[in-house]
């Protein structure tokens, strides 16, 4: 009798812990946390694009196609203004006292042909680029020289002559080549500048001239305008912009 009692709170006791066991179980299904769904192609994001929104965001700016307008006329004098005062005065063309008349001047071209001084008459002003083939600096600078070509008013000409060109036409052709130039470039016949003896007015390769319409060389520029300032495109343009106020008499 008393064996069968104990029987029979045995099995009581172990379905009271099944059921407990059951209901536990239920429980932790109920609490554990759903899978969400799956991120769609459109819905991801690379690590490229959020680097380029967070930075976007933080300049408070979006991006947008590269602007190739050209910069407005007058910004050359407020990054002028901008220099330090020795720098600014170091920009400025040196004046020459010209007797020649670059418009009597004659001689070949890279490509070949003739070339006159007659063609100086028709611009406000002429720019000059003297060079030659051993010239580092030269070879450097045309690059620059070349996009600020292609920005100058109509009035205003920009053209290269190779002192040593005739002897090293080759070598000519190759760096002008080689650095993009569009611009024409005449080939003096020996290493003083000839013809017209350009070599009398500079200092030292590269130099600038600077020409008027009248077919004299007003002032010149010596030299590579490297500073940490500013961009040599702009020192060039800065140089060009005071040499036409020196010009005017402005």
């Amino acid at each position: 009798m008393r064996s069968s009692k104990i029987r029979s709170i045995t099995i009581a006791m172990v379905m009271i812990c099944c059921l407990f066991a059951a209901a536990c179980s239920a429980g932790e299904g109920e609490s554990s946390p759903k899978t969400s769904a799956p991120v769609t192609e459109e819905q991801q994001t690379s690590p490229e694009q959020t680097t380029a929104a967070t930075t976007a965001e933080a300049a408070g700016t979006t991006q947008e196609p590269a602007q190739t307008e050209a910069a407005a006329p007058d910004d050359w004098r407020a990054k002028y203004e901008a220099l330090p005062a020795g720098l600014q005065e170091a920009l400025i063309p040196t004046e020459v006292d010209s007797k020649d008349d670059f418009l009597a001047m004659s001689c070949k071209t890279l490509e070949g042909g003739e070339w006159s001084g007659a063609e100086l008459a028709g611009r406000d002003l002429t720019v000059i680029d003297c060079w030659m083939t051993w010239c580092g600096p030269c070879r450097e600078e045309m690059p620059t020289l070349q996009k600020v070509s292609l920005e100058l008013p109509e009035n205003i000409r920009l053209m290269g002559i190779c002192f040593d060109g005739e002897a090293e036409t080759d070598v000519c052709r190759t760096i002008v080549t080689q650095c993009g130039v569009t611009y024409p470039v005449l080939l003096g016949d020996d290493v003083s500048g000839s013809p017209f003896n350009l070599g009398n007015y500079t200092q030292g390769v590269p130099t600038l001239l600077f020409v008027g319409p009248d077919g004299h060389c007003f002032a010149r520029f010596v030299g590579r305008p490297l500073t940490p300032e500013i961009e040599e495109k702009d020192a060039l343009n800065i140089i060009i912009n005071l040499a036409l106020e020196k010009l005017k008499g402005e």
